[in-house]
């Protein structure tokens, strides 16, 4: 049995400090923090960022949970002489939530159903444009055969409504890119 509750704030774009020892979790999340901040931003935001990863594994069983707040504001940032002091810092949600079922229903045959949540964020420096929170569902099994392995998923099992893909600061305010309706997936 796995539990490990991780707290990450990252006090500069170059280090990074956390209660306990970094795991993959507070890695990747201050790498995805490094690559969302565009050079202009360099040292105008602090950065706090809370994160819980939670785990649990008794075979046959695994889940995982995983919660992120975060808490991005602009402290210095002017541009052609209008101030963003205040405003969210765009592309990043200030709670964010993931989880997982994983059940092997024998050795060789498993299914997973997984969850996310994204709160809504901004899209742009000035937080006019306001992206729509949303939670997404998806359902994968999988059967090992002899010599390779079969995968049956789909995703957006709700059918919802919701952009994948954020252009940030967009030119011509073109900032959205739908995401797919259900997926089906065969591997």
């Amino acid at each position: 049995i796995t539990f490990n509750i991780d707290t990450l704030r990252i006090t500069d774009l170059t280090e990074s400090q956390t209660e306990e020892d970094e795991n993959l979790t507070s890695s990747s999340l201050k790498k995805r923090a490094d690559t969302l901040l565009l050079p202009a931003e360099l040292n105008s935001v602090p950065a706090p960022k809370k994160t819980i990863f939670l785990s649990k594994n008794i075979y046959p069983i695994e889940w995982i949970f995983s919660y992120t707040f975060s808490d991005f504001a602009f402290e210095n940032y002017v541009v052609d002489g209008f101030s963003y002091v205040g405003n969210r810092l765009p592309g990043i949600p200030i709670h964010q939530a993931f989880f997982s079922f994983k059940y092997d229903v024998t050795s060789s045959f498993g299914i997973e159903l997984k969850s996310k949540h994204i709160g809504s964020f901004f899209a742009n420096d000035s937080n006019i444009e306001k992206i729509d929170k949303f939670s997404n569902f998806g359902l994968r099994l999988w059967k090992d055969l002899k010599n390779y392995s079969l995968y049956f998923g789909a995703n957006n099992l709700l059918n919802k409504k919701y952009f994948d893909n954020i252009r940030i600061n967009a030119f011509g305010n073109r900032f959205y890119e739908p995401a797919q309706k259900e997926i089906f997936i065969w591997e």
